[in-house]
């Protein structure tokens, strides 16, 4: 006989096993008894520890070379392969140089040509301006002969005008008798004292009048006077014109020196011959060779092609940098010669040396040539990398810690070890016991140096082999007890499913 069970039964029995379920899952179990968690430990043990600045860059080559041309040749022969290392000045490509051969040779005749022309006008230009010398030296000039003539006789005649006119002036006896009037008082002011000289020197006013006035009376002295006095003129026009034939002689004598100078300075080839080194130069240009020791890292000629631009890059592969940077807040903690320390994704698990050989004086500029404030300022700086026989190449992306602060030989521990009490720094240290369990107590330390992940402390109860919890809050409130090891779950878990 089927047994039948009444609804009213069936709902209060799942009611309770509901209840049931909901209470087992907020009673406390076994595994959520207070434990050490030695997993979320530190063993204290001396180490290093650094503090550090982070930045990025790409691998650069200390010494890169662009080897140029500015012909435009076509490429010949390449002579070199990428990967290729070549000494300084090995053969690189050559170039087409028929144009250029040709340009030299067409230089050659010019100059030739010209030097020859140029030897006629110098030839020319230097026996007018000698043979015009030498007739002022010798006194061949006909201008300059005449003028110095008429000089000399308009000096003769002024000479005896002046002397018939002198002659004269001796045997006039009136013209005598007040010229020895005049003398005398001459004399006599001349030996005067303070009691006489004014009476002296009104008896030399009227001799000086009476000796004036007798040579304007005598008509004979006066055309004497007129006759010395107009040939003294003509001397002297004389002696003008003597200047100025010597002053259009000497400026004809510059003229023809300055044609000769310009003749001797024209008839340099020096301009023309320079044309031809510059030519020979181009000439060699089109034999493109390695300006620089190192390792081809590029190459862009190619054969039959136009050799103009760049054509090969050298690097030295050995000696290589990092172009990066570092964040204007960071800028005043790095420095020349500062220690830094280079990972690669391309190069799993290892770690390269550097140092910083230069930091820009200021932030990036602009197009315009000003401080870019449309992000935030960054400092270029260029890395050396100084780990010998890296595989590290040029264009790898890398990743630089700047090690701005170290210490050797030191205890740390997380972050988050650490707490604070009445203006004190604690640490949880869990002790080992004889049953196997752990007990807990506080050391006070003090701390140190940090870095993104633990921090330095000291403290005379420290010692090595100590195991310090590392989450310290969870701990706090069961310092001087005694736990197991095992593990802590914070994980929610629901005993059912709902579905």
């Amino acid at each position: 006989m089927k047994k039948i069970f009444s609804k009213k039964i069936v709902i209060p029995i799942i009611a309770v096993i509901v209840v049931a379920v909901v209470i087992s899952f907020f009673l406390p179990k076994k595994s959520d008894l207070p434990v050490v968690d030695l997993s979320e430990t530190t063993v204290l043990e001396y180490r290093d520890i650094q503090k550090s600045i982070s930045s990025s860059g790409i691998v650069e080559s200390s010494e890169s070379t662009l080897v140029y041309s500015t012909l435009s040749g076509i490429v010949e022969e390449v002579s070199v392969k990428l990967g290729d290392y070549v000494e300084k000045g090995q053969l690189l490509a050559t170039l087409d140089d028929e144009a250029i051969q040709n340009q030299i040779t067409s230089a050659q005749i010019n100059l030739e040509n010209t030097q020859t022309a140029q030897k006629q006008q110098l030839q020319a230009a230097k026996e007018t301006y000698e043979n015009f010398l030498y007739s002022l030296e010798n006194g061949l000039n006909a201008n300059l002969n005449a003028a110095e003539l008429q000089v000399d006789n308009a000096f003769e005649a002024y000479s005896s005008a002046n002397k018939i006119y002198n002659d004269y002036l001796k045997t006039a006896p009136a013209i005598v008798s007040a010229q020895a009037a005049l003398t005398q008082a001459e004399e006599n002011y001349k030996n005067a004292t303070d009691d006489n000289r004014d009476d002296l020197k009104a008896a030399l006013d009227v001799a000086k009048k009476n000796y004036n006035d007798t040579l304007k009376a005598d008509l004979t002295a006066q055309k004497y006077s007129q006759a010395v006095e107009g040939a003294l003129k003509g001397y002297q026009t004389a002696k003008k014109n003597l200047k100025s034939v010597e002053n259009a002689l000497n400026d004809q004598l510059s003229a023809y020196e300055t044609a000769y100078k310009n003749a001797k300075a024209n008839s340099s080839d020096e301009a023309i011959k320079e044309s031809i080194r510059q030519l020979k130069v181009t000439l060699s240009d089109t034999k493109v060779k390695a300006p620089v020791s190192g390792t081809v890292t590029a190459v862009y000629a190619k054969e039959g092609g136009v050799g103009s631009g760049l054509l090969f890059v050298i690097e030295d592969t050995e000696k290589l940098i990092v172009d990066t940077y570092v964040k204007g807040y960071d800028v005043s903690k790095v420095k020349e010669g500062l220690a830094v320390l280079i990972t690669s994704e391309a190069i799993k698990n290892e770690v390269f040396d550097g140092v910083i050989t230069s930091i820009a004086p200021t932030a990036n500029k602009n197009a315009y040539g000003t401080t870019d404030l449309t992000s935030n300022p960054i400092f270029a700086t260029e890395v050396e990398i100084t780990s010998t026989g890296s595989d590290l190449r040029i264009g790898m992306e890398v990743d630089l810690d700047f090690i701005i602060e170290s210490q050797k030989n030191i205890f740390a521990v997380p972050y988050d070890a650490v707490f604070e009490k009445n203006s004190k720094s604690y640490v949880i240290c869990a002790q080992e016991t004889k049953d196997e369990k752990y007990l807990l107590s506080e050391i006070e330390v003090e701390v140190g140096l940090d870095d993104d992940f633990d921090v330095v402390i000291y403290g005379a109860q420290l010692k090595e082999g100590m195991r310090i919890l590392n989450n310290c809050e969870d701990y706090r409130d069961l310092i001087g007890q005694e736990l197991k090891s095992g593990v802590i779950d914070n994980s929610l878990t629901f005993p059912f499913m709902m579905g």
